[in-house]
């Protein structure tokens, strides 16, 4: 791990009033997955910055492993609450650090795209882990997820070293 987990460690960006800007979870320091089925949750909840108050959740569970890869399923919640529906999408988030090293990410997701070692602006700059409904993980103006919707998918992690009950760690 290169440091600790921090509100700039795990980022959410979304579109609002034609601004994108990020917003950040809170929580502990890192969280490592070691047994099929635990389920870490995410929170976000941005104040208002330009008229948009983002409220979310992205929650990982360990579905399956093998000696290299990791599946995990994605659920994602925009349970923002505001008069003018359509002006909070969550179109991108990212993870800083993903222990051990990440080589490479699949999805099965036709709306949502995954990648590794992206940059999120806004200064935050490079996530080892990133997931976008928009243009790429820097977000853009379409895709994503508005007040009130979720989405769902399935992203297999590969490493560059065994994982298979060991600890996988999100930092």
């Amino acid at each position: 791990m290169k440091s600790a987990f921090r509100p700039t460690r795990l980022v959410s960006r979304l579109l609002a009033a034609g601004a994108l800007f990020a917003a950040v979870s809170a929580g502990a320091t890192s969280v490592s997955f070691t047994a099929l089925g635990q389920q870490q949750t995410f929170q976000w909840a941005a104040a208002n910055v330009d008229g948009a108050n983002l409220a979310a959740t992205v929650s990982f569970t360990l579905s399956a492993w093998s000696t290299n890869t990791a599946t995990f399923s994605v659920l994602m919640n925009n349970s923002t609450l505001v008069a003018n529906p359509g002006t909070n999408r969550m179109v991108s988030f990212g993870i800083s650090v993903v222990t051990p090293d990440l080589i490479g990410v699949t999805d099965n997701s036709p709306t949502w795209n995954t990648g590794i070692n992206a940059n999120i602006p806004g200064g935050f700059g490079k996530v080892d882990f990133c997931a976008w409904g928009g243009v790429s993980c820097t977000g853009g103006s379409n895709g994503g997820i508005s007040e009130g919707q979720s989405t769902s998918f399935n992203v297999t992690m590969s490493f560059a070293q065994a994982v298979q009950n060991q600890s996988i760690t999100f930092t």
